[in-house]
């Protein structure tokens, strides 16, 4: 049974225990989508996705990469909500320690 048979969905979630530790206006300026999501979430979604390459080489790897994005369904403005969550994290404590909340971070 190929893989695409077997997997109904696929959620990630992107969670840290550190805070944007002085990117603060890298990520103003950027945003997480495209630094976090285009970077590295795309590249777990098409590891996690893709069927298993005919050799190791990196061309096999990036065909099946591609074959993973290439499926994928377009968000239009009426369904995104029904598959993003945003947010920014507030003040709270890691391992016991305060920590700022985003927008308290220093840039």
């Amino acid at each position: 049974m190929a893989l695409h048979e077997t997997i109904a969905n696929i959620q990630i979630t992107i969670a840290e225990d550190l805070g944007v530790e002085k990117r603060g206006a890298f990520y103003d300026s950027t945003g997480a989508l495209r630094d976090m999501v285009q970077n590295h979430a795309l590249q777990l979604l098409c590891a996690i996705g893709m069927e298993p390459p005919i050799n190791s080489h990196a061309d096999a790897i990036r065909d099946e990469k591609l074959k993973v994005l290439r499926s994928l369904k377009a968000w239009t403005p009426e369904t995104l909500s029904q598959h993003v969550i945003r947010g920014q994290y507030a003040a709270g404590s890691i391992d016991g320690e305060a920590v700022p909340g985003y927008r308290d971070e220093k840039a």
